[in-house]
């Protein structure tokens, strides 16, 4: 199978000439995005009139599809579709009636939309990356229509489509799918759990303006245990359908994930705030007794770091231990890609912040920690006089590094891979 390079070489390669003519303008003022909008889902109809088919799971918003005009594909060629039959959820169990439920899987298509010059051509992915088979569906816009699109795009995720969970591991492949519809009402525990949880998620939302004033980071965790069957899972269904958050979830005992995937958990979560962590089994993920039962290839460090302050910022790495029992106020750390000096003199000249960098007189701690060959680290010193907005704001600053840091990197492998294909 193509790595996603080789995928858009080759796809670009056959479907060019075609794409020029729907669109109207040459692919050099075309736009390329990825998204998890799934307009495919919503044309498979047009290719199987008169067939029942149920609702896919994720797609556009009912009033996006109304805005289809006309769809079409490249000449000689037949839609490839992936089918299977469902229950049919409008009839009863007895009658046992099922529907089909199908997908599209493979080949571009052109959408007329109302409103928008030339419409859009969108295709699926399927190439392979960090040993997993990726999926992604790409459209390509004319760069004249680019503000209506991402308008249109915007509205399609996020409008009309109640609360949704995307699986960590998939974040970049479009898994997605609606989470059952749950009231409050509905839950059977007792009325006043229910009213304490309740009342304390709902009006979490309204108390924002005070965790700011005070330098509270605005979030906020449940620890939901007990049995299999107690109601926990349904608990969270209620939360996220009373706020049609969207919730990010991780499966901890997948073979191929690390503490990356991890990372971008919490990545996500974060751009796509309100929203909702759900993680499931954490005491099976990391038990007591390793031999008690089958541990996750998450490290528990990295789960500790994703929940709290720093740690939660991607290419953050954080050198102390989580227990204070024997911890003095010091905390070392690097930045991926960005040498310690250079985040030394960006945290004093661009924030006010004073760090010390280097090896700080103690290059033996550095050869035990690892970190000699990057000559030591960036060391902050918090004191009785320090405050939380001060430490808040050191944080702060760190993820605006690396933010830039990230984004510098994108652009050389970006340069890189230019450099190569031409």
């Amino acid at each position: 199978m193509s790595t996603r390079p080789d995928w858009l070489r080759e796809f670009l390669q056959r479907y060019e000439p075609w794409i020029e003519r729907q669109l109207g303008t040459t692919m050099d003022r075309c736009v390329l995005l990825d998204t998890h909008t799934l307009f495919l889902n919503a044309v498979v109809q047009t290719f199987l009139p008169g067939v029942t088919l149920a609702a896919p799971k994720i797609g556009i918003s009912p009033d996006l599809a109304s805005k289809i005009t006309g769809v079409s594909l490249p000449p000689m060629t037949a839609p490839a579709l992936c089918g299977r039959t469902v229950s049919n959820p409008s009839s009863s169990f007895v009658s046992r009636d099922s529907i089909w439920r199908v997908n599209w899987y493979d080949l571009p298509v052109a959408i007329g939309i109302a409103g928008i010059r030339g419409g859009i051509v969108t295709v699926q992915l399927s190439y392979f990356e960090q040993e997993r088979t990726q999926f992604q569906e790409l459209v390509i816009f004319r760069q004249d229509e680019a503000a209506a699109v991402m308008e249109m795009l915007k509205e399609a995720t996020h409008g009309d489509r109640g609360a949704t969970l995307r699986m960590a591991a998939s974040i970049q492949t479009g898994w997605v799918k609606k989470v059952g519809a749950t009231r409050w009402d509905d839950l059977v525990l007792d009325r006043s759990v229910v009213d304490l949880v309740k009342n304390d998620f709902e009006t979490f939302f309204q108390r924002e303006e005070w965790f700011r004033r005070h330098h509270i980071p605005f979030r906020r965790g449940y620890l939901l245990h007990g049995p299999p069957g107690n109601g926990k899972t349904s608990v969270i269904r209620a939360m996220l359908n009373g706020s049609e958050l969207e919730a990010f979830t991780f499966n901890f005992f997948v073979a191929k994930i690390d503490d990356n995937d991890l990372g971008e958990l919490f990545e996500c979560a974060a751009e796509n705030a309100p929203s909702m962590i759900i993680l499931e089994d954490v005491d099976r993920a990391f038990p007591k007794n390793s031999e008690d039962c089958r541990r996750s290839p998450i490290s528990l460090q990295q789960m500790l770091n994703c929940l709290d302050g720093f740690r939660k910022i991607d290419g953050v790495q954080l050198y102390c231990c989580d227990s204070l029992k024997h911890h003095l106020p010091t905390i070392l750390m690097n930045l991926d890609g960005v040498d310690p000096g250079d985040v030394g003199v960006m945290l004093d000249v661009d924030y006010n912040i004073a760090t010390r960098t280097g090896l700080h007189c103690a290059p033996l701690v550095h050869t035990q920690l690892g970190t000699v060959e990057r000559d030591g680290g960036a060391r902050f010193s918090i004191g009785a006089f320090n405050t939380e907005a001060e430490v808040d704001t050191a944080v702060a600053a760190i993820a605006d590094i690396s933010k830039w840091a990230r984004k510098r990197a994108t652009k050389s492998r970006q340069l890189l891979s230019a450099t190569r294909m031409s």
